[in-house]
């Protein structure tokens, strides 16, 4: 401690930012680790990072799909030859697997559009297909007993659907999940109410089902409300691909973190140097630094990437959307920043490959 508070010794005539951290250094030091700036989620940081590591350093992730029920979204009149690859994943919901005394395991389903002959409404009934992972004779038995109770339906190539006449409530599904911080993630989940496996809307405005995708994060509005902070006042195109649109949303993040970040108090010699980091979303979606891989932090480190996190905490909320998962909202984005006293903050997207 005695040769740091020698490196940052100020005169005079220097910034009253080097008078500041040199006040906070001893106090910094030992706080660094705990700061977590309020944010209330679901997941601690300590599960966040240790989803990190597990996925993107130890590359232990045995986590599959494979435990959720598939869901096709199609209408009465297709073929199973029209649906290719799922990309719905329904969460969770005991309810749906218990028809009165029967329990079914994981399976496939399908939300069909139809049309009520009688009010010419849109009806989406969810049907049963079949188990995902097991065919047996048991399961062959089980389709007959669901078949006489519930009647069915046969599409055009002979695939029957059982009708969910057994469950009423909600149910939550996922578009294209990925894995990510060890846990599946979407950016849109879908929700639909059910009652005896249907949904008909009462007039032709209500959707028959709500879509959520996360307030914020839409890559045009952040894009033009962090280019009207710059006070540059460009629009972009259209025709810029959605993997640009999010490479240049933070790239106008880092800048504006460059403009409130204060590295004034570095000797001039000092090397820029690149730190994995966590954006952390509170329930208003404002974005909190948390830093992983802490074991390789020096004091010197701990100094900077504190100035680093005051700078974060001047951004407003809602840059950053974070994505749904199981239970809720997925309140972590992993990225690297690269530091400078020259040119500030450099943000990357965390790439698990080239590490």
């Amino acid at each position: 401690m005695k040769e740091l508070q020698l490196k940052y010794e100020c005169n005079p005539n220097q910034k009253p930012s080097c008078i500041y951290m040199k006040a906070l250094t001893t106090f910094i030091c030992i706080l660094f680790p705990f700061i977590t700036w309020g944010q209330t989620t679901k997941f601690s940081y300590d599960e966040l990072k240790e989803g990190f590591i597990t996925q993107y350093i130890k590359k232990e992730s045995t986590k599959t799909l494979d435990s959720l029920d598939i869901l096709y979204w199609s209408t009465k009149d297709s073929s199973r030859k029209d649906w290719k690859e799922p990309k719905f994943y329904l969460l969770g919901n005991s309810s749906l697997h218990k028809a009165d005394d029967i329990s079914l395991p994981v399976s496939t389903f399908a939300y069909l559009n139809e049309t009520d002959n009688k009010t010419g409404h849109e009806v989406h009934t969810l049907y049963w297909i079949e188990p995902r992972l097991s065919h047996s004779k048991k399961y062959e038995l089980l389709k007959k007993k669901l078949r006489k109770k519930y009647g069915y339906i046969t599409l055009k190539d002979s695939t029957i659907l059982i009708p969910a006449k057994w469950f009423s409530g909600e149910i939550k599904f996922m578009e294209s999940p990925f894995l990510y911080g060890n846990q599946f993630i979407s950016k849109r989940l879908c929700l639909a109410t059910l009652i005896n496996g249907q949904y008909c809307p009462a007039d032709e405005e209500t959707p028959a089902f709500s879509s959520r995708w996360k307030d914020g994060g839409e890559l045009e509005f952040t894009i033009y409300h962090l280019e009207t902070m710059m006070g540059n006042g460009r629009y972009l195109s259209k025709n810029i691909s959605p993997l640009l649109k999010s490479e240049k949303a933070l790239y106008l993040f880092s800048k504006n973190v460059s403009q409130h970040l204060d590295l004034s108090f570095l000797p001039d010699d000092y090397r820029s140097k690149e730190f994995t980091v966590m954006l952390r979303l509170d329930e208003t979606l404002k974005a909190h630094l948390n830093v992983l891989k802490m074991d390789e932090l020096t004091i010197e480190d701990r100094l900077v990437l504190t100035a680093l996190s005051m700078a974060i905490e001047q951004q407003p909320a809602a840059q950053f959307s974070g994505f749904w998962c199981e239970r809720g909202l997925y309140p972590a984005i992993f990225l690297t920043v690269i530091l400078s006293k020259k040119s500030g903050s450099n943000f990357k997207y965390y790439d698990d490959k080239n590490k």
